[in-house]
């Protein structure tokens, strides 16, 4: 399996590396505590998940791709786990609603962040696991054509 994420990764993107507590072996991720232990099992699950979608080694041209699929996801998985949300797959998601004391320009901009990482994940796993065609303009005339006739002539 290949490590595309660590947890210094993860915790330099979400801005929480000066926020780890030795007493109580956590992080702090937009205000919220989160345990270290969660955070180091959300970077082992996702490492397992991506490599599932290909084996590939980190001088491949596809392992960057992959590493920013992995770093979104597990950016995104501990938003979700630091609000209480609930992580039902890869790709979906319930937050609940925050506490009632957080101000509503945290609560937008928790959200947005989860959405972001949502949605980095979504287009690098796209770029990770799906290959390119590509050819040559040898093989011009062997393409298909197609007529393209307007609307209004049917």
């Amino acid at each position: 399996m290949t490590d595309f994420v660590s947890v210094e990764n993860v915790t330099d993107e979400l801005n929480a590396t000066g926020t780890y507590d030795e007493a109580s072996d956590s992080y702090v991720v937009f205000g919220i505590q989160v345990a270290a232990v969660t955070v180091s099992v959300i970077v082992a699950s996702v490492n397992g998940y991506v490599s599932d979608f290909s084996n590939v080694d980190p001088t491949s041209k596809q392992y960057n791709s992959g590493a920013r699929a992995a770093l979104a996801l597990a950016c995104m998985r501990v938003l979700i786990a630091a609000s209480g949300g609930t992580i039902t797959d890869a790709n979906n998601y319930t937050v609940g609603d925050l506490s009632v004391t957080k101000a509503s320009v945290t609560t937008s901009a928790y959200t947005g962040a989860t959405k972001a990482f949502h949605d980095a994940y979504e287009r690098e796993i796209s770029n990770f696991s799906s290959g390119g065609i590509t050819g040559t303009n040898a093989l011009a005339s062997q393409m298909i054509r197609c007529r393209h006739y307007p609307v209004d002539n049917f």
